[in-house]
């Protein structure tokens, strides 16, 4: 159903559009992940991007269909799709002006543990990730399944490097609350 592709495509935009805004008056940076480590994990999520929305029509492999077109398939792909970026979204929103596109510290830097921070300790990957999801599901070809794949290997690293950042920085508070929210992106998996 083209027109429920189309609201997909306009919730993705939306979120693009409030990440742009929501960047003015962020705190400076005191720390940043190096260069070399972002390009790593950027590239996975430029490729799921184009993966998702752009035009593959000369590789028969990446356009086959893996769920049959049906209106069920695509009526929860766009409800999954909206959950999961208006959870990246109210995620972004408690971090306010800590936020970073790369894992850094801010000056003054504070860890967040309210909202969706009380449940996993990186809501906006949860949240983009399970916008890709249902973006896939929605869609339904193995390039949107193989989207997936790079953003979980993307957001994984990215983790990583941001638990070790917030461990450097923060110590014992951020031990603490590791103890407190065991999981990191699925609740009460991983």
């Amino acid at each position: 159903m083209p027109r429920i592709h189309s609201w997909i495509e306009a919730i993705w935009i939306s979120v693009g559009v409030f990440w742009a805004i929501s960047a003015i008056g962020l705190k400076p940076t005191a720390r940043r992940q190096k260069l070399s480590d972002r390009v790593s994990s950027l590239i996975p999520v430029i490729l799921a991007a184009f993966l998702l929305f752009g035009a593959w029509r000369r590789f028969d492999l990446l356009n086959r269909t893996v769920l049959p077109e049906n209106a069920a398939f695509e009526w929860a792909g766009l409800v999954v799709t909206a959950a999961g970026a208006a959870l990246a979204i109210y995620a972004r929103a408690r971090l306010g002006m800590y936020w970073s596109g790369t894992p850094s510290i801010k000056e003054g830097h504070k860890l967040i543990r309210t909202g969706p921070y009380a449940i996993v300790r990186h809501p906006i990957y949860s949240g983009l990730l399970l916008a890709v999801i249902g973006t896939a599901i929605a869609f339904g070809e193995v390039r949107h399944f193989l989207a997936i794949f790079l953003t979980w290997t993307a957001w994984t690293e990215k983790i990583r490097e941001e638990e070790r950042l917030l461990t450097e920085e923060l110590g014992d508070e951020y031990a603490a609350y590791r103890l407190q929210v065991k999981s990191s992106m699925i609740p009460y998996i991983w």
